[in-house]
């Protein structure tokens, strides 16, 4: 045996460097580098001398049979130890290894559609909406408060429902319904009351009818312009 000044192993059970007398799971090549020798020549020298601790060696063991799925294998003596931590922190994880991820791809993804002012949203291919929508536009460049689809309900002082009316487009501030009863879009009522357009306008509503299966805008201006 080669003399030495150093125990095999500390009172940890961890395996002592016989140049240097520092305790470690296992005599790294990288701790080795700082003594200016090779693993080689660190067996050569202290033949009798282990180079890895029990509780490293139980890790391999165990390693080997598949109940530490998280510790990596490594060549003895090649792997991160005490020793290394300040300088290889990053590298010795307890946890599941992840692989690097390159996302020098994922810049060149570009959006399938970016609405800018060069490329304005499109407006719906359904004509019906864009009917609608055209109709909409129109009527609440001229009354603001109009809405689309409102419900006129009256109640009386006892709490009870008169009437309900459904419409197509009513300003319910000034009281004015738009009606398109020849479209096949137009809101019919739950239960048809034949007099529902004399009640309303009883009530101070205007009812305003576009006679048309196609209204146009400029029906509908005409008609306003009749106000």
């Amino acid at each position: 045996m080669s003399e030495h000044s150093y125990p095999e192993f500390n009172d940890e059970g961890k395996v002592i460097c016989q140049i240097c007398g520092r305790p470690f799971l296992v005599i790294s090549v990288t701790h080795l580098k700082k003594h200016g020798i090779t693993l080689d020549q660190y067996r050569t020298r202290y033949p009798d001398m282990s180079i890895s601790s029990n509780e490293f060696k139980s890790r391999g063991k165990f390693g080997r049979m598949g109940l530490f799925k998280q510790e990596s294998k490594e060549p003895e003596g090649d792997i991160i130890t005490d020793d290394d931590l300040p300088e290889k922190k990053a590298e010795h994880v307890t946890g599941p290894v992840i692989e690097e991820i390159d996302f020098s791809d994922v810049a060149k993804v570009e959006p399938s559609v970016e609405p800018s002012a060069e490329s304005p949203v499109k407006p719906s291919s359904n004509p019906i909406t864009r009917k609608r929508q055209e109709i909409i536009d129109y009527l609440r460049g001229i009354f603001p408060s109009v809405q689309e689809n409102y419900l006129i309900q009256k109640v009386n002082l006892g709490g009870h429902l008169e009437y309900e009316f459904i419409t197509d487009f009513a300003d319910p501030l000034l009281k004015i319904d738009f009606e398109f009863p020849k479209t096949f879009w137009h809101n019919k009522n739950r239960y048809e009351n034949s007099r529902r357009n004399e009640i309303l306008r009883s009530d101070g509503w205007k009812v305003v009818e576009i006679q048309s299966n196609n209204p146009t805008l400029k029906m509908l201006e005409e008609t306003v312009s009749s106000f």
